[in-house]
């Protein structure tokens, strides 16, 4: 019989394969912001390097938005220091806030994270950068875009594999939940930071997370989440056989 931690690497693995994430003998850059996600993502995919054949390094940029990022960077550098592993942090500068003008501070903070993300993989010629989504965060988008209004491209949520700027984004563990993410780190006795903000009301996706989908939970469907991640993987697959249609008809017009 398997032991929990066991079952989720097993669970993980086949992710990766599902999705195609890896190429066996690949470099894989850990996007980790210190938190519990990003710290079990590395953990995970650090028991899982030999079996899939790749190599990580760790990748942490501090937006330096509120007190205590330093730490989160001090601590990320460290873990990559304990493991042996390569460690590329970046530091937000105060000129690039004028560049940011018109978007919303979650939407600079992504813009200016991502962007370091890709400049780092280009300098390492690292083609994979792993993030650590999961299925609540799956759940969440979904229930956030169906509130603010969205289509079908809105509906896929966040795709466990994206190609972007020629870097692809892979999230191993958009197949677990954050109570498994946390038994994990518990299980193994891995330290992480917090971050205070998670729990802010004044963000959308907080007010989701705390509020709205534990009230969906009680009051109308009690496998709720897993409803909205069935919407998303539902309409990635319609999306992908739309576009595919739309190739063939489009050659077939051409030839005619």
């Amino acid at each position: 019989m398997k032991t929990f931690v066991e079952d989720l690497l097993h669970r993980v693995q086949g992710s990766v394969q599902k999705y195609r994430m890896f190429v066996p003998g690949e470099k894989v850059l850990v996007a980790c912001s210190g938190g519990a996600d990003s710290v079990a993502l590395f953990h995970l995919l650090r028991e899982l390097a030999l079996p899939l054949g790749v190599r990580l390094a760790l990748v942490h940029f501090d937006h330096a938005l509120r007190l205590g990022s330093a730490e989160d960077f001090k601590f990320v550098r460290s873990l990559a220091k304990t493991h042996r592993a390569p460690f590329y942090g970046g530091r937000r500068k105060q000129s690039q806030r004028a560049l940011e003008r018109g978007l919303s501070p979650e939407e600079r903070a992504r813009k200016l994270r991502y962007e370091f993300l890709e400049r780092v993989a280009r300098r390492t010629h690292t083609k994979k950068i792993a993030l650590g989504h999961h299925s609540d965060d799956q759940a969440e988008t979904v229930l956030m875009r169906l509130i603010q209004g969205t289509g079908l491209r809105g509906l896929q949520g966040i795709r466990p594999v994206v190609k972007m700027n020629g870097v692809t984004f892979i999230r191993p563990l958009i197949e677990l939940s954050r109570a498994e993410i946390r038994r994990f780190l518990k299980c193994r006795a891995i330290p992480h930071q917090e971050d205070i903000t998670n729990r802010s009301r004044r963000f959308l996706r907080n007010r989701i997370r705390s509020h709205l989908l534990p009230l969906l939970e009680r009051k109308f469907n009690p496998r709720i989440r897993e409803s909205l991640c069935r919407i998303a993987e539902t309409s990635v697959q319609e999306s992908a056989g739309l576009d595919e249609w739309i190739a063939r008809e489009a050659r077939s017009f051409v030839t005619a």
